[in-house]
C-alpha cells in the first residue's frame, strides 16, 4: 500500500462534499467563489490564491494563477476540486463567507436540534481536511425538507451544502444495522393490547381441533372483533371528516373567529369523551360555518348610504355574532360531554333578548314566529331535526362512492399539478443559471474594461521608460569603459567575476553578500561561467523584469546561457531556520533571498556553486545576497 501525499483527497476529505453535486451545481459554486474573491476575508482569499498556484496551472498571459480573470480559472478550479482537499477547503470557505446569513440560519437549527438527532454544529476542521461522519439518513432528509419549505428562497443545493459544512458531515447514509435497531425497538414499543392478542393467537394456535369452543364461542368472539374493527374504522373516518372541517373553518374563518374572541383551536374528535355523538358534532359544525359566512358578508360590507341603512347593518352584524358565538357555545359543551338542554338557548346580545324580532329577522322568518324560533334555536339542536341529521347518514354512505371516485380524480390533477409544479422549478432553474451566467459575462466584461485601462496605463509607462532608458544608454555610451566581450578574458577568479560584474552593471546589480558568501578565495574552477551567470541577471534576467524583453522560461534561458539552472523559491521550513543563509541586509532592512540559480550537487566547492537573489521593483534593480557553495540546509 502506498501513502497518500498531505494533499491527496482521502474518503471523508472536503472534496467529497462536490462529489454527489451535479457539474452545473459545482460550476456554479466555483463561478460565485470567483466572483466573489474581492469581498473575501484576507486570510480566505489569500489561502485559496496559494493553493491555486500550488496547482502549477498554465494560464496564459499570466505568470501565476491567482493573478489571471475569473472566466479563465473557472473550469480549471472545478477540474482540480476532486484532485486536492485544501483547494476544495479553500472554496468551500469564500463560498461559506458569500453566505453568511444561510449559514446563521442553518448554524441556529443545527444548535437546536443537533442533541436529538445525534449532529453537532463544531466548525469543520478544515486543516486537517477531513469530516466526521454522515447524517443520520431520515434526520437529513426530513431536515432538507423542511429548509426547503420554510426558506425556499435558497436554492435546495445551496441548503444542502450549507448543512454538511455547518455540521461537519456528509449527507446521510443508512446502515441496515440501523434498521434492524429500529425496527427491534419498535417491537419492545408495542401497545400491552397488542402483546396480550398476540398471545391469544399463539393459544387459539395450540387449541386442540377438537375442541367445543370452535364450534361457537371462538367465532362468536371473533365475530366480534371483525364488527369491532368495522365500526372503529367508521368511526375514525368520521372523526378524520370532523378535524378536517374543523380545521377548515379555523383556517377559513380566522380572522371572525379572533373578532369574536373564540378559540377553537383545541376542537377535535380526540376531545370527544367516549361514546360522544360525532354526528351531531359535525352538524353544529357546518351550522357555525353557515353562520360564519353570513356574519363575514355583513362584517366585510362598505357602510350604508343612509343612517337607518348602517344601523340596521350594524344590528345584523350584532346578531349574526351571537348567532356563531352561541354555536361555538354548543359544540364546546358537546365536546365536554355536556350538551346544552333542548330549551336552552345560546348567549345574546342584549338587543336580541330586548326585541326578539330582531333574532327572528336574520333566520328568515317573522315577528309572528319570533317566540316559538327563540324557543327551538338553534334548529340542529331539535329532536325532529337531530332524528333527520341521523337518516341523512345512510345517504352519506352511498354518496362515499362518488367521493371515492372524486379522491382519484383528485389525486390524478395533483399528479399533473405536481409534473407542472416540476416543469416550472425547471424553467426556475434555468432562470437561475441563465442569471448567474448574465452575472459572470458582466463581471467578465468589467475585468476585461478593467485590465485594457490597465494596459493602456502601463503602455504609457513602458513609453516614458524607454525614452528614458535610451537617454540613458545616450550618456552611458560616451563613458570610456571596458566592454562586455573584453571583460570574460580577464576573469581569473570567481572575485574577479563579481569586481567586473559591479563595474559594468552598477546601475542593474546590487551586491550586498551576506556573511555566509565567500568571494575572495572561492575555489570554483570556471570563474567565467559566474560571470556569464552575473551577466545574464544583468541583461536578460532584468530586461524581462522591467519589461524589456519577454523570457517565458528562466531555467531554460541560463541554461542556454551558461549550463546553469534557475530557482523561483526557498523551502520554507529551511529558510526560516537558517535564515542568515537566505536573507541579506539593504539599508538596514532584512531582505529575503528566495530566487537563486547556481551549478552541481556536490560537496566539492570547486565543482558547486550558488547564486541567492531578490528583484527589488522599486529600484529596479537585481539585490544579490548570497555567493557560495550550498546554503545550509538540514541536508548540508
Amino acid at each position: 500500500m502506498t501513502n497518500k501525499s498531505a494533499d491527496s483527497p482521502n474518503d471523508m476529505g472536503i472534496h467529497s462534499l462536490f462529489e454527489g453535486l451535479s457539474e452545473e451545481y459545482v460550476e456554479s459554486v466555483v463561478s460565485r467563489v470567483l466572483s466573489s474573491l474581492g469581498r473575501a476575508s484576507p486570510e480566505s482569499k489569500r489561502a485559496f490564491e496559494t493553493e491555486l498556484d500550488k496547482l502549477s496551472l498554465r494560464i496564459p498571459g499570466f505568470r501565476t494563477a491567482s493573478l489571471a480573470p475569473p472566466h479563465m480559472l473557472r473550469d480549471p478550479v472545478r477540474h482540480s476540486l476532486m484532485d486536492s482537499d485544501k483547494l476544495a477547503a479553500a472554496v468551500l470557505v469564500v463560498w461559506v463567507e458569500s453566505h453568511q446569513p444561510l449559514r446563521e440560519i442553518v448554524q441556529e437549527r443545527i444548535d437546536d436540534i443537533g442533541a436529538y438527532i445525534g449532529v453537532s454544529a463544531e466548525p469543520t476542521d478544515l486543516s486537517k481536511n477531513g469530516l466526521k461522519g454522515n447524517w443520520p439518513d431520515r434526520s437529513w432528509e426530513r431536515e432538507r425538507e423542511r429548509f426547503a419549505t420554510i426558506h425556499d428562497g435558497y436554492d435546495e443545493d445551496d441548503l444542502a451544502l450549507m448543512m454538511c459544512y455547518v455540521s461537519g458531515l456528509l449527507p446521510g447514509m443508512e446502515d441496515s444495522d440501523g434498521e434492524s435497531e429500529a425496527a427491534s425497538e419498535a417491537a419492545e414499543q408495542l401497545p400491552d393490547i397488542l402483546k396480550l392478542l398476540a398471545l391469544c393467537a399463539v393459544d387459539l394456535e395450540n387449541l386442540p381441533v377438537s375442541a367445543p369452543e370452535w364450534e361457537s364461542d371462538i367465532p362468536e368472539f371473533a365475530e366480534k372483533i371483525a364488527n369491532t374493527v368495522s365500526d372503529k374504522r367508521e368511526e375514525r373516518s368520521r372523526a378524520a371528516t370532523l378535524d378536517s372541517f374543523i380545521a377548515e373553518v379555523r383556517d377559513e374563518f380566522s380572522p371572525e373567529l379572533a373578532y369574536l374572541e373564540s378559540d377553537i383551536a383545541s376542537w377535535s374528535a380526540n376531545s370527544l369523551p367516549s361514546g360522544g355523538d360525532i354526528a351531531r358534532v359535525l352538524g353544529t359544525c357546518e351550522e357555525l360555518r353557515s353562520a360564519l359566512v353570513e356574519f363575514r358578508a355583513v362584517r366585510e360590507s362598505p357602510p350604508a348610504a343612509t343612517r337607518s341603512e348602517e344601523a340596521e347593518r350594524r344590528k345584523k352584524n350584532d346578531e349574526l355574532g351571537d348567532l356563531a358565538l352561541g354555536l361555538v357555545e354548543r359544540i364546546e359543551r358537546l365536546m365536554s360531554g355536556n350538551p346544552m338542554p333542548e330549551d336552552d338557548p345560546p348567549r345574546q346580545s342584549a338587543r336580541a333578548k330586548s326585541d326578539p324580532t330582531e333574532y327572528a329577522d336574520i333566520r328568515g322568518g317573522d315577528a309572528s314566529q319570533t317566540s316559538q324560533s327563540l324557543d327551538a334555536f338553534p334548529v340542529f339542536e331539535s329532536e325532529q331535526l337531530y332524528r333527520e341529521n341521523l337518516s341523512l347518514q345512510s345517504e352519506r354512505d352511498k354518496l362515499r362512492g362518488d367521493n371515492e371516485r372524486l379522491r382519484a380524480e383528485v389525486q390524478r390533477l395533483g399528479a399533473d399539478n405536481r409534473s407542472l409544479d416540476g416543469d416550472v422549478e425547471s424553467l426556475r432553474s434555468q432562470n437561475r443559471t441563465l442569471s448567474n451566467d448574465l452575472q459572470f459575462l458582466r463581471a467578465d466584461k468589467t475585468d476585461i474594461e478593467l485590465n485594457v485601462g490597465n494596459l493602456q496605463s502601463k503602455l504609457a509607462d513602458k513609453e516614458k521608460e524607454v525614452e528614458t532608458w535610451r537617454r540613458a544608454f545616450e550618456d552611458e555610451s560616451q563613458k570610456p569603459r571596458l566592454t562586455v566581450e573584453e571583460v570574460p578574458r580577464q576573469v581569473g577568479t570567481v572575485g574577479d567575476a563579481v569586481n567586473y560584474a559591479r563595474e559594468m552593471f552598477p546601475d542593474r546589480l546590487l551586491l550586498r553578500p551576506n556573511s555566509k558568501s565567500v568571494i575572495q578565495g572561492n575555489p570554483f574552477e570556471r570563474p567565467e561561467d559566474v560571470w556569464l551567470a552575473l551577466e545574464w541577471l544583468a541583461t536578460t534576467y532584468h530586461g524581462a523584469k522591467t519589461g524589456g524583453s519577454s523570457v517565458p522560461d528562466f531555467d531554460l534561458s541560463i541554461r542556454e546561457m551558461c549550463g546553469w539552472w534557475y530557482k523561483s523559491d526557498q523551502h520554507e521550513t529551511t529558510r526560516n531556520k537558517y535564515r542568515d543563509w537566505y536573507t541579506t541586509r539593504v539599508n538596514g532592512d532584512r531582505r529575503w533571498m528566495l530566487e537563486h540559480i547556481g551549478t552541481g550537487a556536490s560537496k566539492d566547492a570547486r565543482h558547486t556553486i550558488r547564486i541567492a537573489f531578490d528583484w527589488d521593483k522599486d529600484e529596479k534593480m537585481v539585490v544579490i545576497g548570497y555567493i557560495g557553495q550550498h546554503q545550509r540546509t538540514d541536508a548540508t
